[in-house]
C-alpha cells in the first residue's frame, strides 16, 4: 500500500487547540487530524455541509507529522466586537448581527490574543485504511497540485510559502520514509532561489526530527521504545458544521535527521 507525503511551511502558522477560548487562541506545535483533514477537504473542494464526504476522508486515512527547526512562537492580538441585545431584542429576538446593530443593541470590544509559529515546516504523510471510503492518495495528490479551495495553515492569515509538493510513496520503515521524502526540496538549495529559503534548509539540516503518529500507521517506530510519549488530543472531526471533536491518542519521538551535515572530515 501507498503513503501520500506532502509539505506544509510558511513565515507563520496557527495550529489551534482544544484549549483555545474567547480572548486566548493558542497553537500546538504541529498541524493535529483535523487541520490534515480540513486542508485535504479544501484541496478536493469539499464543503463543510457535506458530512458524510467529511466523514469518510477523516476516517480513511491516519496521519503522521515530521517537524523541524525551532518554530519560534509569536504572540498577536486582534479587537473584536460582540454585541449585546437590548431588552426588545431579548425579548423577541433578533435575525442578525447586523439587525441587531441596527436595532439599537450595545457593542463591546475586547481583545483576542494569538500565537503563531514562525518559520515552521512540516511534512504530513497519509496512510490510506484498507477498509476506508475515502480517495486514493493519487487522488489526494492531484487535489494538493491544484486545490479547489485556498489551502492556508491553521488561519486564513497564513497561506503556505512553499507549494505543497506532493508525492505518493511506497510504505517503508521512517528512516526510509524520511529520506525518501526530505524536509526541503532539493530545488531550493539552488539559485536562484532566495536566499532566505536556502538558509532555511541549511538551518532545518542541523534539527532532529520530532515525529507524531497515530497508534497503527505503517512502519512507525516502536510506540513503547524509549524516548516515546503518549497524549490525548481533542481533534478528532466528527462534525465540522458543528465544529465538535473527540480524543485520539497521538505518539511522538524525537529521531535522528538523515539530512544533518556529516561530522567526518
Amino acid at each position: 500500500m501507498s503513503v501520500l507525503a506532502f509539505r506544509l511551511y510558511a513565515p507563520l502558522a496557527a495550529w489551534g487547540t482544544g484549549e483555545a477560548g474567547e480572548t486566548e487562541r493558542p497553537t500546538a506545535g504541529h498541524p493535529g487530524r483535523s487541520h490534515i483533514v480540513g486542508l485535504l477537504a479544501a484541496a478536493l473542494g469539499l464543503q463543510r455541509t457535506d458530512e458524510a464526504a467529511q466523514r469518510d476522508l477523516a476516517a480513511g486515512y491516519r496521519f503522521a507529522v515530521a517537524a523541524q527547526g525551532t518554530r519560534q512562537p509569536l504572540r498577536d492580538y486582534r479587537t473584536v466586537q460582540t454585541v449585546e441585545p437590548n431588552r426588545a431584542q431579548r425579548k423577541n429576538g433578533f435575525v442578525s448581527r447586523k439587525h441587531a446593530l441596527e436595532t439599537g443593541a450595545k457593542v463591546h470590544t475586547m481583545i483576542t490574543r494569538r500565537s503563531y509559529l514562525q518559520d515552521g515546516l512540516w511534512r504530513v504523510f497519509a496512510a490510506p485504511k484498507q477498509d476506508g471510503a475515502a480517495p486514493p492518495p493519487d487522488a489526494l495528490a492531484d487535489a494538493l497540485r491544484a486545490p479547489a479551495f485556498e489551502l492556508y495553515l491553521g488561519r486564513r492569515d497564513c497561506p503556505p510559502a512553499l507549494p505543497p509538493d506532493p508525492v505518493v510513496l511506497p510504505e517503508q520503515e521512517w528512516e526510509a520514509q524520511l529520506a525518501a521524502y526530505p524536509a526541503v526540496p532539493a530545488g531550493l538549495c539552488v539559485r536562484p532561489v532566495p536566499g532566505g529559503l536556502r538558509q532555511l534548509a541549511a538551518r532545518l539540516a542541523r534539527h532532529p526530527v520530532t515525529l507524531a503518529w497515530e497508534p497503527g500507521f505503517p512502519g512507525a517506530p516502536d510506540p513503547d521504545a524509549a524516548g516515546t510519549s503518549r497524549r490525548q488530543v481533542a481533534d478528532q472531526p466528527l462534525s465540522r458544521v458543528l465544529r465538535r471533536f473527540a480524543s485520539r491518542e497521538e505518539v511522538s519521538r524525537t529521531l535522528a535527521n538523515p539530512e544533518a551535515p556529516s561530522r567526518e572530515g
